[in-house]
C-alpha cells in the first residue's frame, strides 16, 4: 500500500461523508516492509496521511483506524 498516487481519494471522501461510521485501513504491504526488508521508521507513506486527513474532514462521525503492517 505504497499509496504513491491519490487514486480513489475523492471516492473515499464521498463515501465517508455518507457513512455512519468509516473504517479507514492504512499500513504497509510486503513491498515496503517484510522479513529482511525492515524500515527505519514507523511512518506511513505520505499520501496515507493525506487520505486520513481527507476522511477526517469529510465526516463528523466516527472514523475507525485499522493499521496493517508487512
Amino acid at each position: 500500500m505504497a499509496c504513491a498516487e491519490p487514486f480513489g481519494f475523492d471516492d473515499a471522501q464521498a463515501a465517508a461523508a455518507k457513512a455512519d461510521v468509516t473504517v479507514l485501513v492504512l499500513g504497509l504491504d510486503q513491498t515496503l516492509e517484510s522479513e529482511g526488508h525492515d524500515r527505519t521508521t514507523i511512518e506511513l507513506p505520505p499520501n496515507q496521511y493525506v487520505l486520513a486527513n481527507l476522511i477526517r474532514e469529510a465526516t463528523p462521525r466516527p472514523v475507525v483506524g485499522v493499521f496493517v503492517h508487512g
